[in-house]
């Protein structure tokens, strides 16, 4: 298999392994191993950084310790992030109990004993020390100086000393540095006076792990001589960690392990790495990500990373039966590789007349790091050119980010962009100006198929001789893969098919040769905008609207050759400068086949649900506008006003959004609200809804802000979902929430919403239902009116007009619930309301310290919009939360084929207007 190695992770991200010794405690006892590390040169060149290994003598009798401590932040901190490929830093190991000559053995070592490092190029490769007793002596003298020098600085938490020139100048003189000191450059002198080669240096040729040998040098059969033995190897891993053991194949995984963990892998890569030999068992209990596979008896890791890992785990090194090291806290770093998706851009060309029109498209997909497919359809062909490759997969980490498809007789450079969704490039052909690619990264679709319709409109006079005067169309389906397939005829009458890619900019490019006999001078293409299709990105969630920044500009050409391929316009039209279109896309659903009545029908075609109210028009060049939202007053008010004679289909919709006009295609809307103690930022809260909990969030002194926690606690429930809920702040305690998408037009239990924690105020919490959510298809829409009373803490008392007369004086009083009970009572007694029943009055939270009602006239109140409450004094407000009414809608129109007209007239029973809206294009009863 073939590895792919990624970027390097700095070693001070590495995860510290920890060892059977761990850190030994500061300051050494006599007889105890300490680690020295020193540079020649800056950075770090006056500092000295030790670690205390633990006694010499547990050393001597249990070589086999494994990762005992983890430095780099320490070495980082010290001597730069690169210190492991500085041929210039250094390190070493001195230990020695006793300088004296006499004395009693201690745990089986003379007074005169002393363990010292020596570098070695591999585990146990050290030559041995020949040092006479008085040697020893000195050398013994020396090292007790130097612990003696440092034993009162303070140690972090992993044990580890610094020593520093300018800020311990009497015990640098003691240091590492002064019993270690370089001959010229970076030749190290004699250590401690007696040693040769006590310390190896790091930045190594193989870039693994730098190794000394620790030597125990003791009296011999002589006075003079010494008995020298090796007690064990401590190496340093790229990654910071100090290991220690006799097993070579311990410093082999611990080397395989530190790479593996200092590279950065992503999900596709295919890996083999080595972590030991037969000599070793190998182990590793969790911490390898799905795809790669352990062989026990070869120590290889092996395979293609499907998933990022999910926990961490132990290695263990074995001989045999025994364990010789335990590395714990492995984990690789792997993470999702950000450029796998698919790609498509436009071609432009660059040399023609003029510069930048269509001429093909370029699809591509990187499957996984490293490995593309690619195809171009381009003019004067039918038949695109299919291509794979790989490539180095850190290239696009590079700025630019840019990669070459080589299409044999062209090249494609796309370059990406790490601020935006959009692809940029150019395409090369020999002999010719470079074209321009623009496009964009593609989405997936809906998890259930959207069906659209395209409206292509043409700009400027429409001659029907240069420019045909009629609007393509187009139909189709966006499916799961984020394909649409669109069917339909141009203008000039050209049937044509076309298949459509969204994209995470919400745009899609076409390009078709829709004329046969001239495919190299003929074409239809560019950029179209989308709605909300449903786009989804590579992670399954809602994108539309999230990733439009950088989006290339929308806009079509069209041009037919002089030919007799179609209907009409032999002559062709758009020679000199390509006809401009614009294309439209609407989302529409079929109607279901339950419904038979014409008006259902329409209300189902139009979007007639509830307060919103689509169609789309006749014409774009006089009324109705293009605005994309009305009130139905203002747009009805142009009821009068004719359209032009050679008026063309469009797609521009007008949204008819009044909030008094509601019904039974309706959104359910609650009001959350905080009653009793004011809250504070040390409020906690949970919403819940059905089985389902959320975690825990804050209230914050910024209304917007605790509305967009609330709406991401709901979205993360599961019956509830992202996209498919909205919140709004009337004030820092009430909060609207209405349910949309997914969860519009239904009704929904109410939320629960609760405190979280024994912190914080005694603030309580109510949610009420301000409209009840449902998805009946009727004709007929119908609501009752709701106004809101807001009475501040500055009134004591107060009246309600209503149509010429005036309740008796209510009282507000403290408990909001009872300042309610008495508002309804006033407005029940009133002559000209009728049964007790047709008015009902709740609380509405609290804005501040202001009590919020909501007043409901029903039953023969209801229905209709009703005169506003008249307050004394005027500190107390009234506003119209919801006007009653009804909106009715009826269809006329004579089919033409597939292809129809219709009109539908709008009636607003509470305003008076009316008005008729038209459009175009009814097949197979759906509207588009």
């Amino acid at each position: 298999m073939k590895s792919l190695r990624k970027h390097l992770l700095p070693a001070a991200l590495g995860i510290a392994l920890a060892g059977s010794a761990g850190a030994a405690p500061w300051p050494p006892a006599a007889g105890d191993l300490v680690l020295g590390v020193q540079a020649s040169s800056n950075p770090g060149k006056d500092t000295n950084v030790f670690f205390n290994l633990g006694s010499a003598y547990q050393l001597r009798d249990n070589a086999e310790q494994g990762a005992v401590v983890n430095i780099a932040a320490d070495l980082a901190a010290a001597f730069g992030s690169n210190w492991f490929s500085r041929t210039d830093l250094w390190f070493g190991v001195i230990g020695n109990f006793s300088a004296s000559a006499t004395g009693t053995q201690v745990n089986g070592d003379d007074v005169r004993t002393v363990y010292v490092s020596r570098a070695a190029a591999t585990a146990g490769g050290s030559t041995l020390f020949d040092l006479s007793s008085n040697a020893r002596g000195i050398a013994g003298g020396r090292i007790s100086g130097l612990v003696g020098a440092v034993d009162d600085l303070t140690k972090r938490g992993n044990g580890v000393v610094t020593l520093t020139k300018s800020g311990n100048p009497v015990q640098w003189n003691n240091g590492w540095t002064t019993w270690n000191p370089f001959v010229t450059g970076n030749v190290p002198g004699s250590g401690f006076s007696v040693f040769e080669n006590i310390q190896n240096n790091f930045g190594k040729s193989s870039n693994g792990t730098s190794f000394v040998d620790i030597q125990r040098l003791t009296t011999g059969s002589t006075a003079n001589n010494a008995t020298v033995t090796r007690e064990a190897t401590v190496g340093i891993t790229r990654r910071g960690d100090v290991v220690i053991s006799n097993t070579a194949n311990v410093f082999t995984a611990a080397k395989a392990i530190a790479d593996l963990l200092a590279t950065q892998y992503y999900v596709g890569d295919t890996v083999e790495v080595t972590l030991g030999t037969s000599a070793n068992s190998v182990a590793i209990s969790a911490g390898l990500p799905a795809g790669l596979s352990l062989n026990a008896a070869t120590g290889v890791i092996s395979g293609t990373i499907t998933a990022l890992p999910a926990t961490s785990g132990v290695v263990t090194v074995k001989s045999g039966t025994t364990t010789v090291a335990t590395l714990e806290d492995f984990r690789l770093n792997v993470a999702n590789y950000p450029f796998i998706g698919n790609y498509e851009v436009l071609v432009q060309d660059g040399d023609s007349t003029p510069v930048g029109l269509p001429e093909g498209k370029i699809r591509l997909s990187i499957t996984k790091p490293g490995v593309f497919s690619a195809s171009a359809l381009v003019k004067g062909s039918t038949t695109a050119t299919a291509i794979t490759g790989t490539f180095t997969p850190s290239a696009l980490f590079a700025s630019p980010a840019t990669l070459t498809l080589n299409f044999g007789t062209f090249t494609a450079s796309l370059q990406f962009s790490s601020t935006s969704n959009a692809v940029t490039g150019t395409r090369t052909v020999t002999g010719s100006a470079n074209d321009t690619l623009t496009g964009f990264r593609l989405a997936s679709g809906p998890a259930t198929l959207r069906y659209l319709t395209t409206a292509f409109t043409t700009a400027g006079l429409e001659d029907r001789t240069t420019v045909p005067s009629g609007s393509g169309f187009a139909t189709g389906s966006l499916a799961s893969t984020g394909s649409a397939a669109l069917t339909g005829t141009l203008g000039d009458g050209k049937k044509f098919t076309s298949t459509i890619n969204a994209s995470l900019t919400d745009q899609a490019i076409v390009y078709v040769q829709p004329y046969s006999t001239d495919l190299a001078n003929s074409f239809f293409g560019g950029i179209i905008n989308l709605p909300n299709l449903g786009q989804r990105n590579s992670a399954g969630a809602a994108s539309f609207g999230l990733g439009q920044t950088g989006r290339p500009t929308a806009g079509l050409q069209w041009r037919k050759a002089a030919s007799l391929d179609g209907s009409s316009y032999d002559g062709g039209f758009g020679n000199t400068t390509p006809v401009a279109v614009t294309g439209a896309v609407s989302n529409f659903t079929p109607v279901a086949a339950t419904l038979k009545a014409p008006g259902d029908k329409l209300a189902a075609q139009l979007g007639a649900k509830g307060n919103v109210f689509k169609a789309a028009y006749i014409g774009q060049t006089t009324s109705p506008s293009d605005s994309s939202a009305a009130s139905p007053d203002s747009v009805l008010d142009n009821e009068d006003e004719a359209l032009p004679d050679s008026y063309l289909m469009g797609a521009s919709p007008i949204t008819f959004n009044d909030p008094s006009v509601t019904g039974r295609f309706v959104n359910e809307v609650q009001v959350i609200t905080i009653n009793g103690a004011a809250p504070t930022t040390s409020l906690s809260m949970t919403v819940k809804l059905g089985a389902a909990t959320s975690s825990a969030f804050a209230w914050s002194d910024t209304a917007a802000t605790t509305a967009a926690r609330i709406q991401s606690a709901l979205e993360s429930l599961a019956g509830v979902g992202a996209g498919n809920v909205s919140v709004s702040a009337d004030s820092t305690r009430v909060f609207r929430v209405t349910f949309i998408s997914a969860k519009g037009y239904q009704d929904i239990d109410l939320i629960t919403v609760a405190k979280s924690g024994t912190t914080g105020p005694a603030s309580t919490f109510s949610t009420s239902e301000l409209v009840k959510g449902t998805g009946n298809a009727l004709t007929s829409l119908l609501v009752d009116e709701v106004q809101r009373v807001a009475v501040p803490d500055t009134v004591t008392s107060f009246t309600l007009g209503f149509k010429g007369a005036t309740t008796a004086s209510i009282s507000r009083n403290a408990t909001q619930a009872t300042t309610a009970a008495s508002i309804q009572t006033a407005l029940q007694a009133l002559s000209n309301v009728g049964l007790a029943t047709n008015i009902a009055v709740t609380s509405a939270g609290l804005d501040g310290t202001t009590q919020l009602f909501n007043v409901t006239f029903q039953g023969a109140l209801g229905k209709v919009n009703q005169a506003a409450l008249t307050p004394v004094p005027a500190t107390v407000l009234v506003s119209e939360v919801g006007a009653g009414g009804t909106v009715s809608a009826r269809v006329t129109g004579t089919a033409l084929g597939t292809m129809g007209t219709f009109s539908a007239t709008v009636l607003l029973t509470n305003s008076g207007k009316k008005g008729t809206v038209e459009g175009v294009f009814l097949q197979d009863d759906s509207f588009g």
